[in-house]
């Protein structure tokens, strides 16, 4: 998947791929679909950025926020599986450590980090 496109990795372990410009069908109008997934439109995406490959671990919110709000925390592996139990504003503030602590030298000149829209 991400062989032909730009990555990168930051300090903490977070694994990001390129999405270039392009257009897509967002949506479904199959007969068991939700209806908030209707009707199908067109989703047009003007400028290249970086994205997440998966969700934030506790390892990564650990590093970054020096807490673990996680409910699943048992277990060798726990430090990669996602972090959960936050809400919108956490991650606001998660971000804005990353703006903050210099990882946005990954994403260019004027790159912030942010959370993605729906599209």
């Amino acid at each position: 998947m991400t062989a032909d496109r730009p990555t990168f990795t930051t300090a903490t372990g977070g694994q990001f791929v390129l999405i270039e410009p392009g257009t897509f069908a967002m949506g479904c109008d199959s007969h068991g679909a939700s209806p908030c997934e209707s009707p199908i439109r067109e989703v047009e995406i003007s400028e290249p950025y970086f994205i997440a490959m998966r969700p934030v671990t506790q390892a990564e919110w650990v590093l970054t926020m020096k807490n673990n709000p996680s409910k699943f925390t048992v277990g060798l592996e726990s430090g990669l599986r996602p972090v959960e139990s936050i809400s919108w504003f956490e991650c606001i503030e998660y971000i804005a450590h990353l703006n903050e602590n210099g990882v946005s030298e990954y994403l260019g000149i004027d790159g912030r980090f942010r959370l993605p829209s729906e599209a």
